[in-house]
Parts: structure tokens; sequence; C-alpha cells
């Protein structure tokens, strides 16, 4: 594995984004995390629009719509919004992209070999979804990595994270913290 790397989607496309008032970054972050996964394929903006509607349909069958808009997701509806999405683009296109979970064992309890199986997903080519805690309360797409940082691909403009900063769960003393149950790599399983 090399010290840098970014994901060639990361390096051509442009992540979506969210309105100042929405509070829909989860939705977003899988939103981005899909098309840096079926990258070099662009979606079109019909292509968007519908996985879009996809969402808002599921949420609002859900009676979660207006909690999501005003408060944002909690992790199990970030979760299963992720399936759902995955699903729809998966039967669109003809593919077959997965939720993978990342951060077990070791992993999953020591910060470095955290921060080491997020860089070993990257360098295979898969986004990986996390939702931050702690000072940035906010959903995103890992892109890439240097030796210090964490390289976003995000729906507010954040472009990196200090890997130092970076700590495991609720009760981490770092500025920002990750749960290792709610930390997956978007891959194509064919």
């Amino acid at each position: 594995m090399r010290a840098r790397h970014i994901l060639p989607g990361a390096r051509e496309l442009t992540p979506f984004k969210q309105g100042n008032l929405s509070m829909l970054c989860g939705l977003y972050s899988i939103l981005n995390s899909i098309q840096l996964a079926l990258y070099p394929h662009r979606l079109t903006r019909p292509q968007i629009q519908r996985i879009y509607l996809d969402a808002v349909h599921h949420l609002s069958r859900r009676r979660q719509l207006k909690r999501v808009i005003g408060e944002g997701l909690i992790y199990e509806t970030w979760a299963e919004l992720q399936i759902e999405l995955l699903d729809f683009v998966n039967k669109a296109h003809g593919k077959s992209l997965i939720r993978k979970a990342i951060l077990t064992g070791s992993a999953a309890q020591n910060r470095q070999r955290t921060v080491q199986q997020i860089k070993k997903q990257l360098w295979s080519g898969s986004p990986v979804l996390a939702g931050f805690g702690g000072i940035l309360d906010h959903y995103s797409v890992i892109a890439g990595y240097t030796e210090r940082r964490l390289i976003l691909f995000d729906s507010s403009g954040l472009e990196w994270i200090q890997a130092d900063n970076l700590g495991l769960g609720e009760g981490s003393r770092r500025p920002h913290w990750i749960l290792p149950d709610q930390t997956v790599a978007i891959e194509d399983d064919w």
C-alpha cells in the first residue's frame, strides 16, 4: 500500500452537495459513495434523481421523512437507507454493490488498526461510508488518504480529517470519532 491514495472517481467527479438548511448529509453520503463505487460509469442527472426520489419514498414509507429533514438520520435509519439505495441501484443498473462491515476484530477496538483497515479498503477501490461523531456530527464518504489524513468526498465541502484526531466510539477523547459497526465499505460483489 502506498503512503497516499485517492479513489479515481474522487479525482474526476464532484460530490453532490446538500442544501445549507437540510440535515440530509446521511442521504448525500450514500449518493456520493454510490457515485464513487460505480465509477468510471457516470450516472446521469435523471438517474441520480430517480435514486434520490427512491430515498425520499423510502423515508416517507417508514414515516421518517419529516424527522430526517429537520434533525438528520439516526444510525439505524442511515443503515436501512444504504441497503434500500444499493438494492435500487443494483436492480436499475445491473450491479452487485454491497455494504461491507470493515471494522471487525481488532480493527473495532484499536484506533490505529481502524485507520489501517480504512486505508486497506480504499486501496482496494472501495469508498468508505462513515458517521462521524464528536465535533463533526456528520455523515461522509472517505475517498482517499495521505500519511496523516483521511480524504473526504463530502456533501458539505469538508476535505479531510486528520487521522490522529479520529477515535473509536462515543467514549473517545479525540475530536472526531466513528462507530465500528456503522463504518462500511461499498464494494462491487461481482
